[in-house]
């Protein structure tokens, strides 16, 4: 274990992580949270840290990725050390966010750019018994749960929403909404943004070819009214089932009174 600590001096290691090298065949299951890439960005890096880690200048967005790159730099080294361990061929590490922000998004950005940034999240399964694969279709954080159980040979649970994103063709449609119905959404090769009341929506292409975070001006296409129709009627079933829950809450069902 000192020798493992040394190894990963130049970086933060969670002391899970570190006590995650000495399992051997047991099975387990590890859960972990990095804040480090979390506001204040602006924190004093250890002396240890590389020169080309640190921030180039005090603005928000070179701060935040000067942390983003100490913690890359930081796994990059675990993973190297991980990928030795007869037991990773069996083992699936999972890295996801829980959720995006666009204040640390670099300048330049277009309208739409920005809009798209508020919807990604970074989301990796690392192991060595798969080979590459990058999925272009729309994925969700539900969809995690799903994807281990179908890796680990375990049935899924009926009440999982999720998808196994293992499968052929796998992804799933998103929606969001500003809390006034006004709804933006995904589907397979197609982004819609609720721009205002007098733009309504506008559509971009968004598939293996074309991505509306990293182009300026997309594929602009015409929006379908029969989906845009679908997704709001989900949105107002979704506010009803909160309001019934709430309501259940505070008052009780008939059956208890």
């Amino acid at each position: 274990m000192t020798c493992m600590r040394r190894n990963l001096s130049r970086g933060p290691v969670p002391w899970v992580f570190v006590f995650l090298m000495s399992f051997s065949n047991r099975p387990f299951f590890v859960h972990t949270i990095n804040v480090g890439t979390h506001h204040p960005w602006g924190l004093t890096l250890p002396s240890s840290a590389p020169h080309e880690l640190r921030p180039v200048s005090d603005r928000l967005y070179d701060q935040y990725m000067s942390r983003l790159r100490y913690w890359d730099d930081s796994f990059g080294l675990l993973f190297d050390a991980l990928s030795k361990k007869a037991w990773m061929k069996d083992t699936v590490i999972v890295m996801m966010a829980d959720h995006s922000m666009n204040d640390t998004a670099p300048e330049g950005l277009s309208h739409t750019q920005l809009i798209e940034s508020n919807f990604r999240v970074p989301l990796a399964l690392i192991t060595l018994g798969l080979k590459p694969k990058v999925i272009t279709l729309p994925v969700h954080q539900i969809d995690v749960a799903a994807t281990i159980s179908a890796l680990a040979g375990a049935p899924m649970p009926a009440h999982y929403l999720g998808h196994n994103l293992m499968a052929a063709h796998e992804g799933s449609p998103w929606v969001y909404t500003d809390g006034r119905e006004q709804v933006s959404y995904r589907v397979h090769d197609k982004s819609c943004y609720y721009v205002s009341l007098e733009v309504g929506r506008r559509c971009y292409k968004n598939d293996d070819k074309h991505d509306p975070l990293f182009e300026a001006a997309p594929p602009e296409l015409r929006e379908d009214t029969s989906e845009t129709i679908f997704f709001e009627k989900v949105v107002a079933a979704e506010h009803m089932l909160h309001g019934l829950n709430a309501w259940t809450r505070a008052f009780g069902t008939s059956s208890e009174k």
